[in-house]
């Protein structure tokens, strides 16, 4: 399910910037950043079951951007809205042919809980497109929608301070709607088909 990976990185990027906020006391004024981050390696090194079909080495390289802007509401907890930026490239390092996923989107919390013990719930909805290209720049797939997603997340004893969070599960997704041409499609063969 690697299409289901390629348009969950940049919401769980995005997440995961809230762990680079600064310290404040509240009450907080706004807060805002950019960040980006990029990857590469060896798909078959870094996760030996990537596959199993295709024998040549795949090149994954990754791209990733974006905004991040936290506000406190009731001067306690903070809320967090965030823009993202995101290339994932495959290439077949036999071939030099890739296949990418561009995806943009934004991610803004609708809720945010203090469980009383130590930990948040934060609910979060995700609008996003995904754009698949093949190696000569043609679109073949785009996927387009929006979805909501929870997240309990330790917040180290200091509700008010995101910086020292840390994400501890994914408490799950609710349906996504929109429109997804990947619906159903294995990645894996499609994969083998746009790069071998």
């Amino acid at each position: 399910m690697r299409y289901a990976r390629i348009a969950a990185a940049a919401a769980a990027s995005a997440a995961l910037v809230l762990a680079g906020a600064p310290a404040q006391a509240a009450p907080n004024p706004p807060f805002h950043e950019n960040w980006s981050e990029q990857e590469s390696h060896i798909e078959q090194d870094a996760h030996p079951d990537f596959c199993p079909g295709i024998e040549d080495d795949i090149l994954f390289e990754a791209d990733l951007s974006g905004t991040f802007t936290a506000v406190w509401r009731g001067g306690e907890l903070a809320y967090a809205t965030a823009t993202f930026n995101v290339t994932e490239s495959y290439t077949n390092l036999a071939t030099g042919k890739s296949f990418t996923g561009h995806v943009h989107g934004v991610d803004h919390d609708l809720g945010v809980v203090d469980n009383g013990d130590g930990t948040l719930t934060v609910t979060t909805t995700t609008q996003q497109s995904v754009r698949y290209v093949t190696d000569d720049g043609r679109t073949v797939f785009v996927d387009a929608g929006h979805f909501e997603y929870r997240l309990l997340i330790d917040h180290n004893g200091t509700p008010g301070d995101p910086s020292d969070d840390e994400v501890i599960d994914f408490l799950g997704e609710d349906a996504a709607h929109g429109h997804f041409d990947t619906q159903g499609r294995d990645f894996c063969e499609d994969l083998e088909l746009f790069t071998g």
